[in-house]
């Protein structure tokens, strides 16, 4: 990985007010500052650096200054995920965002305005969500074989061998071979064709390369969902607040609503912070959240 001179600048002045070396740190941050002016981690080292050497008026001038490029960091981010899902599908007002992940949620009530939805979800087990739905996808395992000649003998010679390693495929993955279910297709060139007998199609075109293909599939067990939203809902327990900071300089302080401390299912109106073990999510001004009994969250436009 090649480092600019601009990162070198901003490694050698963080290292250096970890030093405590702060007239130097504030030689190499203002050089890596005139490099990178938006970046809000140059601003706020040169703060640290500024208001250790006494320069107070300089320090808060440079906290503002990061506070500003970090939100206008947050403002392009959202504003390139809500062009990113624009491009990838049609939108529309009924349409109902889902965060998952560990830091999908964190500005999802940005990104459903940018896009023009009143509605997003996250699921329960947000941040292991991906991982989650694997739980939902049969075992499945692809086999292929090439024919060596377009003749039902190198047909039948293919589906024993494909069949062979099927069942050494699926004795690994600890199933019975019988409980599986085998689908047979035939790639004759760039065309995908299916095979319901053991002899091969008439007509196929001369010197064609014919691959057999086997899909064997073992279903599996899936956990069922449940759970509604739209009922009354008890008032959410809060616990304390989180103080944030604008990009002017004014502070707040935001109720806290941690998942786990809910003990039922419950709603509660924004500006608040919504914390789980492994996500936090900012709840805006005209925003309320719902947690149902299976721990799924739903934002709503209030």
């Amino acid at each position: 990985m090649e480092v600019t001179a601009a990162e070198a600048y901003l490694a050698l002045g963080t290292a250096q007010n970890e030093a405590q070396q702060f007239p130097e740190a504030i030689k190499a941050l203002e050089a890596y500052e005139k490099m990178e002016p938006g970046n809000p981690t140059g601003h706020y080292q040169l703060a640290i650096a500024y208001a250790q050497a006494g320069r107070r008026e300089d320090a808060n001038r440079e906290a503002a200054l990061q506070r500003q490029a970090a939100e206008a960091m947050e403002r392009a981010w959202v504003q390139k995920i809500a062009d990113s899902l624009k491009a990838f599908t049609g939108i529309t007002p009924d349409t109902t965002l889902a965060a998952f992940g560990g830091a999908g949620p964190f500005t999802v009530c940005k990104v459903a305005e940018a896009i023009g939805v009143s509605q997003a979800v996250i699921p329960g087990l947000a941040a292991v969500f991906s991982a989650f739905g694997v739980g939902f996808s049969d075992i499945a395992h692809h086999h292929e074989a090439r024919l060596a000649k377009a003749e039902n003998d190198a047909l039948k010679a293919a589906r024993e061998k494909l069949i062979e390693q099927a069942r050494r495929g699926m004795f690994a993955e600890g199933f019975d071979f019988t409980d599986c279910r085998l689908e047979w297709e035939l790639q004759v060139d760039e065309k995908v064709l299916p095979l319901t007998g053991d002899a091969l199609p008439e007509n196929l075109p001369h010197g064609a390369r014919v691959t057999l293909v086997l899909k064997i599939t073992k279903p599996i067990a899936r956990a069922q969902l449940a759970g509604t939203f739209g009922k009354q809902r008890a008032a959410a327990q809060a616990r304390g607040v989180r103080r944030i900071r604008s990009a002017d300089g004014q502070t707040a302080e935001l109720p806290l609503y941690r998942v786990e401390d809910q003990r039922e299912a419950v709603q509660a109106q924004g500006p608040c912070v919504l914390e789980e073990a492994f996500f936090t999510c900012r709840v805006d001004e005209g925003w309320r959240f719902e947690i149902n009994e299976t721990g799924d969250i739903l934002l709503s436009r209030a």
